[in-house]
Formats: C-alpha cells, structure tokens, sequence
C-alpha cells in the first residue's frame, strides 16, 4: 500500500511538471526558435521536460533498486527503511523510521524494538537508545545489556567515540552513496536520451506524421 501511494503521488508530481515546465519552454522556443522548422522544434521543446523526467524517473528506480542490492538497504522510498548492520543483524523501521528494531538478517522477529537512536562502535558492537533505555548488543556472543541511563552506557561501552544518532542519519549514511551514484547517472542518461530525441524529432523520417499533426512549416 505504501509503494503504490508514494507511485501514485510521483506520476501526480510528473504529470504536472511536465505540463507546466513544457508549457514555460514551449513560450521560450517561441522566442527563441525562428527559421526552418520552427514549429517542429516548439513541439519537441514542450515535449521535452515530459521525456527527461520519465526518462530520469524511472532510471533511477531501477538504478536505486540495483544499488540497495549491493548496499543492503531498501530502495529509498516507500514505507519501510532497512540496512544492514553487518552479516548478521540489520536495522528496520516500518511507517515511521524514528521507530526502529534490530532483528537477523532473513528474519523478521525483533531482538531489540523501538529503537530511535543507534550507533555502531565496531564490527562486533552496536549501542543504542530504546524505549528510554540504552542497549549494548554483543553482535559475536548475541547478548544483549540494558542501562537505565545515558552515563552507565557510556561507563560500560569504555570509547571516547560515543554519540548516538537518530535512526535517520544511520539510513541516510548507509543510502547516501547509491543516491548520489544512481542522481548523476540517470542525469548523464537522461540528457543522452533527450538529445537522442531531438535528433530523431527533427530528421526527416517524421514529416508525413508531422503534416498529419498540422505542426510542419508550410513551405
């Protein structure tokens, strides 16, 4: 449910951008376009914002859902937030990702729940805030210790590199290089793809659709 909402709100945002950036660079080709195939341009030029962000859009998707793969982390977007914490437990949030639990990787049952901040001190041990207590989880023994306060954590956890972080920075850590990986691809493609589409747009195969369209210069 919650995928086919944040899909049925991006093709909303979609449709309305590319009506409203293809009617700004329709007014700009206007302008700017004189000479032979002026109209055909203009109509390229509203089509334009349509084709690059579909086009950006859905590689994206697919570049996220490759990248989240390698990452061992959820897609980014959607209702649910997931990353690894190693190779065996992983962090998750349904709804809201304030609200958090550890559980094994391939098992959905939570050793540790309501968990709003985390942190990884080294490969074996994570730390934590969960429901006003704080945890050390042992990820080699599988032990789990609770404090009642922020100074026996810190006494017990012995390393002067303390310092919790809300369950969404620990996400957008674990995210931010697929993100920007798969932004800068999908633009370079994106803009191959646009430029692929003027240089059809404009050869001479279309002419006879163009005159059916009643957008070809008269001659």
């Amino acid at each position: 449910m919650g995928l086919l909402f944040v899909f049925i709100l991006w093709l909303i945002i979609y449709v309305l951008l590319s009506i409203i950036l293809g009617i700004i660079a329709l007014i700009v080709g206007s302008i700017c376009f004189r000479g032979a195939k002026k109209k055909r341009k203009r109509f390229l030029a509203f089509l334009s914002p349509a084709v690059f962000l579909a086009v950006a859009g859905g590689s994206s998707v697919i570049l996220l859902i490759i990248c989240s793969i390698f990452a061992k982390t959820d897609i980014g977007f959607g209702d649910c937030w997931y990353a690894e914490i190693n190779d065996k437990y992983n962090l998750t949030s349904i709804d809201q990702p304030e609200n958090g639990f550890i559980c094994r990787n391939g098992n959905t049952m939570a050793v540790i729940s309501d968990i709003d901040k985390i942190q990884v001190l080294n490969e074996d041990t994570v730390i934590g805030k969960s429901a006003n207590k704080y945890f050390i989880l042992d990820m080699k023994s599988d032990s789990t210790t609770y404090f009642q306060n922020y100074q026996s954590l810190v006494k017990k956890a012995a390393s002067p590199a303390i310092h919790l972080e809300k369950n969404e920075e620990f996400y957008f850590q674990k995210q931010i290089v697929s993100f920007c990986f798969s932004s800068v691809l999908s633009m370079l493609f994106s803009i191959y793809i646009l430029y692929c589409f003027w240089k059809i747009g404009l050869s001479n195969k279309w002419d006879a659709l163009y005159r059916k369209l009643k957008i070809e210069d008269r001659r």
